[in-house]
C-alpha cells in the first residue's frame, strides 16, 4: 500500500491499518490526529509530496487462538467423552503456550 492510498482512506473516513512499517520503522495510527506516529519517539510519518508513492507494509495484529470446548458426559461410563476431554485439555494447554509465545 502507498502513502497516498492511506491519505485517501483517511480523507474518506475509511478504516485504516492500525500499524504500518515504513523505512524500517513502525508507526501506529492515532485517531485524534488522523495520522501515524512512531511509538518510540512520537515522530510523525512524513506526508511530503516526495514520499506519496512510497510503499508501506501493513502489520497485522496478533490474533489469539480460541480454546476448544469440552463435552459434558451424559453418564459416568462414557469413555468417549472422557478421552475426548483429555485430548481437548492437552490441546488447550498448547493453545495457551502459543498465545503466550506471541507476547514474548
Amino acid at each position: 500500500m502507498k502513502i497516498i492510498d492511506l491519505l485517501n482512506m483517511i480523507s474518506k473516513g475509511e478504516e485504516v491499518p492500525y500499524r504500518i512499517k515504513y523505512i524500517g520503522k513502525i508507526y501506529e495510527y492515532v485517531e485524534e490526529m488522523k495520522w501515524y506516529l512512531r511509538d518510540d519517539m512520537k515522530c510523525e510519518l512524513s506526508n511530503s509530496k516526495k514520499c506519496l508513492n512510497d510503499e508501506v507494509e501493513i502489520i497485522e495484529e496478533d490474533k489469539k487462538i480460541e480454546k476448544l470446548e469440552m463435552f459434558i458426559p451424559q453418564r459416568e461410563s462414557d469413555t468417549y467423552c472422557t478421552k475426548y476431554n483429555e485430548i481437548v485439555d492437552k490441546i488447550n494447554e498448547i493453545i495457551d503456550k502459543l498465545n503466550k509465545g506471541d507476547k514474548e
